[in-house]
C-alpha cells in the first residue's frame, strides 16, 4: 500500500520543509497532497510524489458565478 499526507496539516507548524518531507520519506511515505507549487522539487528531492494539488485559485470566488468559468478553467488547465 502506498500512502500520502496532507502538506497543510503540518508545514508551517514549526517543522523545516526540508526535515518534514525527508521525514516522510524516510518512514515511508510515498506521495504528498496538496503541497504549494513552490515545494514540488523538494518533494521530488525525497522522492515523493505530489498525489493531489489544488484545483484553482480561490474557494470563495469560485464557479457559483459564470463569468469566473473563464478564470477558472485557465487555472485549472494550468495545473
Amino acid at each position: 500500500m502506498e500512502q500520502s499526507f496532507a502538506w497543510w496539516c503540518f508545514a508551517n507548524r514549526g517543522v523545516e520543509a526540508e526535515a518534514l518531507l525527508a521525514g516522510a520519506a524516510r518512514i515511508g511515505y510515498t506521495g504528498v497532497d496538496l503541497i504549494d507549487e513552490g515545494w514540488w522539487p523538494l518533494a521530488r528531492k525525497h522522492g515523493l510524489r505530489v498525489a493531489a494539488m489544488t484545483g484553482h485559485g480561490t474557494l470563495t470566488d469560485g464557479l457559483n458565478r459564470r463569468e469566473n468559468a473563464p478564470r477558472i478553467e485557465a487555472e485549472l488547465r494550468a495545473n
